[in-house]
């Protein structure tokens, strides 16, 4: 439970606008499912030096204290000054959701040399309602506050997070906030109008949602789909003030999945869409990516007075074969074997032959044709 009141510490974990790729970051963390797992980094000396020192090096036995570690993940807003002594300075702090941490390590002790790497699955958002969360993040980082994007300490009340079914109110709310305002590029000033696009869930046909699993060894999220069946992937939009059109593109491995319909005309900051596809027939288990990436025209992107951002999502999914249909289809083929087998037998025997044994023949071809036809319709 993130709660301040007990002794538990939380993993705070900063995005910013020090470039691009880590607005990019941003985005993909409003955008990500509830329960997919995501992806921070930093050079060491970007984090508390009590942090560092206690992850482990990559291929070391994992440490205890980070199992199961509530994670924090915010946006932060910064100015760049190169004359003066602290060239960056803390200007806004947005949480943004919170998580569960993974996996945690780093590639050495270097601290201009080697990577700290964070492996979280995504949870609830924070819920906007007129806080001051600058202030309750300088509160809560303490000495951190203003020089470490990552850092231990205890973690925000639960009454500034969201319960997961209002998850799509509160990310509307972060929307609603001026965090796109501050999409500002800390060094070069150049302001982005980010294309966002966020994933609700993915349903079978019957309408049960399919959640994220997690794979260790690779630190991966990912769907366990089944071929042969139809899937619905729920999107919902959101962009910034200044009105641009811009589509929602969803691809795949066409040798493992259909879809039908794969672009969405984003003509609303609040359009809402079900892509539907299929996964197909296989000959072994595949683990492929369904893709979700934002476009826009050429000289849209050229006129406009910001420079758009687009977001560019992979969803890993498992497709496992329906080995029961592959027994029945085994089983077809031992039933017509059987039965074309002993009308041969039945010439070799001649008058030996019983009338009675035709029906033997007749339940296997029974049973061929009953197990075709069941593969048939599930094909379609």
């Amino acid at each position: 439970m993130l709660n301040e009141d007990n002794n538990q510490k939380c993993l705070y974990l900063m995005a910013s606008n020090a470039s691009e790729k880590y607005i990019l970051d941003t985005l993909e963390t409003l955008a990500l499912p509830s329960d997919a797992v995501h992806h921070f980094r930093y050079q060491l000396k970007w984090i508390d030096k009590n942090l560092k020192n206690k992850l482990r090096i990559k291929g070391e036995k994992k440490n205890s204290l980070f199992e199961d570690m509530h994670v924090i993940v915010s946006y932060l807003y910064q100015i760049y000054n190169e004359t003066d002594k602290e060239k960056w300075k803390w200007n806004k702090i947005y949480p943004l959701r919170t998580g569960i941490l993974m996996d945690a390590y780093k590639t050495g002790n270097e601290d201009d040399v080697d990577v700290a790497h964070f492996y979280f699955i995504i949870r609830n958002y924070f819920y906007y309602k007129n806080q001051n969360f600058t202030e309750i993040m300088k509160k809560n980082a303490e000495q951190n506050f203003g020089k470490d994007y990552a850092f231990l300490n205890f973690p925000f009340y639960e009454k500034y997070i969201a319960n997961k079914e209002d998850n799509k109110s509160a990310l509307h709310k972060i929307c609603q906030s001026n965090i796109f305002e501050k999409f500002i590029s800390a060094k070069n000033n150049v302001k982005y109008c980010p294309l966002l696009y966020f994933i609700n869930n993915l349903k079978d046909v019957n309408g049960n949602v399919i959640e994220p699993k997690y794979k260790p060894n690779c630190n991966k999220s990912f769907y366990e789909l089944e071929e042969g069946e139809s899937y619905f992937l729920d999107l919902g939009t959101y962009y910034p003030k200044e009105p641009i059109k811009f589509r929602i593109k969803l691809t795949g491995d066409q040798k493992a999945i259909s879809i039908p319909s794969n672009e969405l005309e984003v003509k609303s900051r609040y359009n809402e869409e079900s892509f539907m596809f299929t996964s197909l027939i296989l000959e072994k288990d595949i683990l492929t990516f369904i893709k979700i990436k934002t476009e826009v025209e050429e000289n849209m992107k050229n006129n406009h007075i910001l420079k758009i951002l687009n977001l560019d999502t992979a969803l890993p999914i498992e497709i496992k074969r329906k080995i029961r249909y592959r027994l029945i289809d085994a089983i077809s083929e031992i039933g017509f074997g059987i039965g074309t087998g002993l009308i041969a037998l039945s010439a070799i025997l001649g008058d030996k032959w019983k009338v009675s044994y035709w029906w033997i023949v007749i339940l296997f071809y029974l049973v061929w044709i009953v197990c075709k036809i069941k593969i048939k319709l599930w094909r379609g």
